[in-house]
């Protein structure tokens, strides 16, 4: 398997969500900075990148990633300069059980507290055994031991914290509950629904989790969670719809049906949420989902009552990202956008898209 490095680019693409804006925006393209090892034969494979800042200090970055190859295990770089230099911080310390490290997702609350939520794998099937928590509160240089928040069948964790709740801020962390153990790359017989659970205390206790997947959406994968003003909270989810031939890691082509981009919210903190809105309900499959408890995530971003989602949609013939946008707290979405502005059908591979909001909303 060929070695990736993740890297950083100042400069890039913006998306104009305004009303009648004709898509995204080029803005000058900037040095690619190393982020990880960028030796291409021996360095790991990089996936998945998430960046977040200090609150306390906008120049203090973490990058968190998950590794493939040689073998799965988390990926942890900091920046003290903006996303000048890096460097690598040590990684969590596996709890007994655990063999592997897999999909770390980072956040601060509004102390400047680091928080890191990672799967722990074992087994030859890499089932995970837990779900596990890490603090720092000296920017990455230590952490605390990890400790288990949900025991093992859980997938897909993800995690943000709204720093305007309580003593520090609310944890809140969305993720794909298994009811039965699963096959080797598939999910056992549905229900497995998205569920969502909120800490007031640093995550030290957690409230009982809700379910936040329509109970008549049955194949639910790859939950995404961001966060809007006044306590909003956004939760996005696939509806595989028919597509068992990947929910059950069947053999087979592509299927040939569609798919459909669901987003629930809560206007109060995460206790409550509404029935899910499509903001898609015709996703033509990309490709094949080899390991579905891998399946990623499509991108949320929220500013004000405006919430935008991108995911990678093969409709013009081949993996685009497209994006659309709602301007009323997700109760309905606008047009889709394009958002490479590559040739249309030329086979090139898009995926991965991010989002975020400046304070200004662009």
């Amino acid at each position: 398997m060929a070695s990736v490095a993740v890297l950083l680019i100042i400069g890039g693409v913006l998306l104009d969500t305004r009303l009648g804006a004709s898509g995204p925006l080029r803005l000058h393209e900037g040095t690619e900075v190393p982020v990880s090892a960028v030796n291409q034969i021996t360095g790991p494979a990089n996936d998945s990148p998430e960046l977040v800042a200090d609150p306390t200090d906008s120049s203090f970055v973490v990058l968190a990633n998950r590794t493939d190859a040689p073998t799965y295990g988390c990926g942890l770089q900091v920046s003290g300069d903006g996303g000048m230099t890096w460097r690598s911080a040590q990684g969590p310390t596996l709890p007994p059980g655990a063999m592997e490290c897999y999909a770390p997702e980072a956040a601060f609350d509004r102390r400047g507290m680091l928080y890191v939520v990672f799967v722990g794998l074992a087994g030859n099937g890499n089932s995970p055994v837990g779900v596990f928590l890490m603090t720092s509160s000296d920017r990455a240089r230590s952490f605390t031991k990890p400790r288990l928040l949900l025991g093992p069948l859980n997938f897909g964790v993800q995690m943000a914290i709204d720093p305007t709740v309580g003593a520090y801020g609310r944890i809140h962390l969305v993720w794909l509950h298994a009811t039965s153990t699963p096959g080797l790359g598939a999910f056992g017989p549905p229900p497995n629904p998205i569920m969502t659970a909120y800490s007031d205390d640093g995550g030290r206790s957690f409230s009982t989790p809700v379910q936040v997947s329509d109970p008549g959406r049955a194949l639910v994968v790859a939950p995404a969670l961001t966060l809007g003003p006044v306590h909003r909270v956004y939760v996005g989810y696939y509806d595989l719809g028919r597509d068992a031939v990947d929910y059950d890691g069947l053999a087979g082509p592509t299927w040939d049906g569609t798919w459909t981009l669901v987003v629930a919210s809560s206007a109060d903190g995460g206790v409550h949420f509404g029935a899910g809105v499509a903001v898609d309900g015709s996703i033509a499959p990309p490709g094949r989902v080899i390991l579905i408890f891998t399946m990623s995530a499509a991108a949320l971003a929220a500013h004000g009552n405006e919430v935008c989602a991108a995911w990678t949609d093969a409709h013009f013939g081949d993996p685009d990202i497209l994006s659309s946008c709602s301007y009323d707290a997700g109760r309905s979405w606008g047009p889709l956008h394009r958002l490479n502005d590559d040739k249309v059908g030329n086979g090139v591979v898009q995926e991965l898209p991010a989002l975020s909001f400046a304070p200004n909303g662009r």
